[in-house]
């Protein structure tokens, strides 16, 4: 809700009408008063027009009868034709089709919820609906009509919680209130302003007066509070009393001013009249704008800018920026333009491209070359005065006399047969000059050195070094010797760019303005900085440079308005403090500046015909940052505003418009910011942009904040506008879908391993019982093999035993017996276990071995080896295996003569036991040709299936039989390996 203030009028229509006529008289005494004082300069800075918007630019009509800057920024017109809006970049227009009551529009209120009221001619009242962005008509537009009749139109409008007041303008010049309260419409005769109480507004207040001259009614004042704290209303009231009181008269002819509208913008009254746009402050200064034209109505954007609109020629928008500009376009030819400037003392002098040279302090032209088609590039300054040489070698000079007054000229010939553009003092003596084509040095009025060479710029250095540059070079002469210039191009890192400018400075910098490269500064010939449009520079383009080094700025005209550079100076480098760009929007004639120059206090910028002088402590005061609306976010050519809007998997393309409002935007392309954050991932780093849209393609699923916020020139960042959408996964990708799966894959995976476990116990139980079988298998196998070695060996001893009884040898019958029946006990007690110590098995072998060896003692000796013994003690193997191999040896190896048997035991791992049994005899596969093919050694074939039954149970064992004289074939080896534990 917006409150007015309502004050009494001290006077009534009669009173003051009468009072006015009374003082007629002294109208124009009190107008040239206050011009004079105007001209003198006191307190109020200039107002410059710096922009003008009509039809052609999109408004929907010249008529335009009210302006108001609304809460988000955005500036709304009432017009003949309907309500338009400006967006920042373009007029949006709304007729009857969109809502309105009827098209012809006179003004527009805004309530504290932020709804805008607007009032129509035919006295109906429409509402743009805040929070739904849509126009609705007042809902007792009815009862207003009955009560009140046809086109009376409500001229003010003030709403409260509960209730609203109505201010109409009847066709016979009558003003009443009405308050609308519980849906009853009654007229107020008596009001009061304590029926609000002292509500501070937050953008309007009121004042009842009569209008000036004839209309007994009232006007709205608007204001910007939050600005500049809370509104003195009584001390406004005395401002305007005063205005009236001493009859402040507009230019002469004008005998009555009718005041539409008031505005109060930085501590400034601002009247818009039929005679044009009057500021005051301070109760005495006056600047008028537009005195020609018929004002509507007046209001301040967030910028400081006044928006002023007219009732025939459209909008114009006044800045608040001290910068004064000049035009010439009256004094100039159409299509001059200024070519060079220069300031002598206080005066500015301008020269033109079809050779004109004007001052432009008294708009006066000093000389004129036109008709010798003489332009002037260059001003020389030469002993106090500006000089100028014109083609037909006149030397004209501009000086400024002893006494305070206007510029004078003098005219002279020059007897160079080419004319310079400009003549540099080196010295008392010498002099440097350059023309078209050419440069020379003259001494005494006689040139000592010429060169043909078309130089851009010169300056002269403090201890009277000559810089000069063509081109991308720049060349210095020290101490006159033309014959030897310095090339520094290379070591300033210039790179494609044309110099076009150079000036030296108070505190020996070199300063180069450059097209293409920026602005380069030195000191001693070395580059101490560089700065171009990466470092804030509206532009790489600079066509020359001024260089404040009192206040340390480098002014820079560029093709895009002006850039200042605040410098701190070091010993050896030159830092930048701040960059302030200066465009059109800020008061400049254009953005494309030819030129820059000092004169006093100011800095002036020229371009073709209008120049502009603007204060060198000037800066650019802090405003509030645009605020950015959110327009819309498009998917699949539908539009969401308010609502966070959720999107399928498959529509993942979006758009999002947004704008902001502002005639200062940056000119680095960084208008807006904005970055889109994927809320899992919130550290989205921020994107720049110009433009007031954003494609997103392909966006993955999850939760989203897209921000965006902009800033002008000379403001902060704004708080982010924000919207949030989310775009659902895919059927399979979903949470829920995602767990389910998960416990499923879960659930299968787990009844999966438990019915592997449960096979593979079922499986290992079997294996289990059929190992289980295979073993006992196996250990009746064991047993059934020694017990058919038991027989066999027994037999064999018997036969023994019974051979020495029949020879009579009773003795070694009985040590036979003796040695029989103890390996007989050891072979019982043996046969039953599978696994013997080896030093067991050892002695059984070796009582074996002497038993035969008592059968026949001439048939063989024995030997047993045993390596490592001290190793192999504790371990076991299989038992009764050794035996059999020797016996078949004693039995078939040594037939013929007397032989040699030989037994080596050794560990060949933690897990093997190699045993040889070695003879000398007649050979195993001898002996096997010689035997029956029937014949078989029953103890090999039990050795040899015992071994197997060891394979199959995994371990290591085997037997191999070789020759001992492989030529031969006499001896055997026989080598057992086996297992061990």
């Amino acid at each position: 809700m917006l409150p007015f203030f309502f004050i009494d009028p001290l006077l009534n229509s009669k009173t003051f009408l009468s009072l006015i006529i009374s003082k007629i008289n002294f109208v124009r005494l009190i107008f040239y008063g206050s011009l004079l004082l105007f001209c003198s300069g006191s307190g109020l800075r200039a107002q410059e027009i710096i922009a003008h918007f009509t039809v052609n630019d999109g408004l929907p009509s010249s008529e335009v009868y009210y302006v108001h800057c609304d809460y988000d920024g955005y500036i709304w017109f009432c017009t003949d034709r309907g309500v338009s809006r400006y967006n920042g970049y373009e007029f949006e227009n709304f007729s009857t089709q969109d809502g309105l009551t009827y098209n012809t529009v006179f003004k527009v209120f805004e309530d504290k919820a932020h709804n805008l009221w607007f009032s129509c001619f035919d006295g109906s009242i429409f509402i743009r609906d805040y929070a739904s962005q849509r126009f609705r008509p007042f809902k007792s537009n009815d009862k207003l009509k009955s009560l009140l009749g046809n086109y009376n139109w409500i001229d003010g409008i003030f709403v409260t919680h509960d209730s609203l007041l109505l201010f109409p303008i009847k066709r016979n010049n009558e003003a009443y209130k009405y308050l609308l309260e519980e849906n009853q419409l009654s007229r107020v005769d008596d009001f009061s302003e304590s029926r609000f109480g002292d509500t501070e507004p937050p953008y309007f207040g009121a004042f009842i007066l009569p209008n000036f001259y004839l209309t007994p009614s009232y006007f709205t004042l608007k204001s910007r509070p939050a600005n500049q704290g809370r509104l003195d209303i009584e001390r406004l009231y005395q401002h305007f009393k005063h205005f009236f009181h001493e009859k402040q008269v507009f230019p002469t002819g004008y005998t009555q001013c009718f005041i539409k509208d008031v505005g109060y913008f930085n501590g400034m009254l601002v009247y818009s009249t039929d005679k044009g746009l009057v500021l005051r402050k301070n109760d005495q200064t006056i600047f008028h704008v537009l005195p020609q034209t018929m004002i509507s109505s007046s209001d301040q954007d967030r910028e400081g800018n006044i928006w002023v609109t007219t009732t025939n020629k459209g909008v114009y928008v006044i800045g608040t920026h001290s910068i004064r500009r000049k035009d010439l376009s009256e004094i100039l030819d159409n299509g001059d333009k200024i070519t060079a400037m220069e300031a002598l003392g206080d005066h500015l002098v301008v020269g033109t491209h079809k050779g004109y040279v004007v001052d432009v302090s008294n708009k006066k032209v000093m000389f004129s070359a036109k008709s010798l088609s003489s332009r002037v590039k260059y001003f020389s300054k030469e002993h106090g005065a500006l000089t100028y040489y014109s083609a037909n070698g006149l030397k004209v000079s501009i000086f400024a006399p002893a006494k305070k007054g206007k510029l004078q000229s003098s005219l002279s010939s020059f007897s160079l047969s080419y004319m310079p553009y400009l003549r540099l003092l080196v010295d008392e003596e010498s002099d440097f000059m350059f023309g078209p084509g050419w440069y020379s040095l003259r001494r005494n009025d006689s040139i000592v050195h010429t060169r043909q060479q078309h130089l851009n710029h010169a300056c002269v250095g403090e201890e009277g070094q000559v810089y000069f540059c063509y081109g991308a070079q720049i060349f210095v002469i020290r101490n006159l010797d033309f014959e030897k210039p310095i090339e520094l191009t290379r070591r300033f890192g210039i790179e494609r760019a044309t110099v076009r400018h150079l000036s030296f400075t108070e505190d020996s910098l070199l300063v180069i303005a450059t097209s293409g490269d920026g602005v380069l500064v030195s000191r001693q010939d070395q580059l101490i900085a560089k700065f171009g449009r990466a470092d804030g520079l509206l532009s790489d383009m600079i066509s020359a440079c001024y260089v404040d080094a009192e206040n340390k700025r480098i002014w820079c005209a560029t093709n895009r308005g002006v850039s200042i550079i605040d410098y701190e100076l070091g010993k050896d480098k030159l830092m930048a403090c701040s960059i302030t760009n200066l465009t059109k929007m800020h008061g400049l004639p254009t953005n494309y500046i030819s030129a820059i120059t000092d004169s006093g206090d100011s800095v002036w910028v020229t371009s073709d015909q209008s120049l502009a002088s603007i204060p060198k402590t000037f800066y650019l005061e802090a405003v509030a940052p645009p605020k950015v609306d959110i327009v819309a976010l498009i998917n699949a050519d539908k539009r969401y505003s308010d609502s966070i809007p959720v999107f399928e998997h498959h529509q993942n393309d979006l758009e999002i418009h947004y704008q902001a409002i502002s005639l200062q935007r940056p000119e680095d392309k960084k208008f807006y910011r904005y970055r889109l954050q994927f809320l899992s991932e919130p550290d989205e780093e921020w994107n720049y942009t110009n433009e007031r849209g954003i494609w997103f393609k392909n966006l993955d699923a999850g939760d989203y904040r897209f921000e965006v916020s902009a800033r002008s020139q000379n403001s902060s960042w704004s708080q982010p506008g924000v919207m949030a959408f989310s775009i659902t996964p895919f059927f399979w990708d979903r949470l829920w879908v995602r767990v389910a799966f998960w416990l499923l894959l879960l659930f299968l995976l787990t009844a999966s391993i438990n019915l592997y476990i449960h096979n593979l116990k079922r499986k290992n139980l079997k294996a289990m019982e059929l190992t289980d079988l295979k073993f006992k298998n196996h250990q009746l196998e064991l047993a059934s093999l020694r017990g058919q070695m038991n027989p066999h060996f027994t037999f064999n001893v018997l036969n023994s035993i019974q051979n020495l009884i029949l020879k009579g040898d009773k003795w070694e019958a009985n040590q036979l017996l003796t040695g029989f029946s103890k390996l007989i006990r050891s072979s019982l007690e043996y046969s039953r276990i599978d696994f013997l110590p080896i030093q067991k098995e050892l002695s059984f072998l070796e009582n074996y071995l002497r038993i035969e060896k008592k059968r026949d003692p001439d048939k063989f000796d024995f030997q047993l080896k045993v390596y490592n013994q001290n190793e192999i003690d504790d371990l076991y193997i299989p038992s009764l295996l050794v035996q059999p191999i020797c016996e078949n040896a004693i039995k078939h190896a040594f037939v013929e003569q007397h032989g040699k048997l030989e037994v080596r035991v050794k560990q060949l791992s933690e897990e093997t036991i190699e045993v040889k049994v070695i003879d000398d005899g007649i050979g195993y596969f001898n002996a096997s040709r010689k035997r029956r093919a029937t014949q078989t050694s029953l103890g090999m074939d039990i050795v040899k299936s015992r071994l197997d039954v060891f394979k199959r149970e995994g371990m290591k064992a085997g037997i191999t039989i070789n020759p001992g004289n492989p030529i031969d074939q006499r001896g055997t080896v026989v080598t057992l390996i086996l297992p061990c534990k």
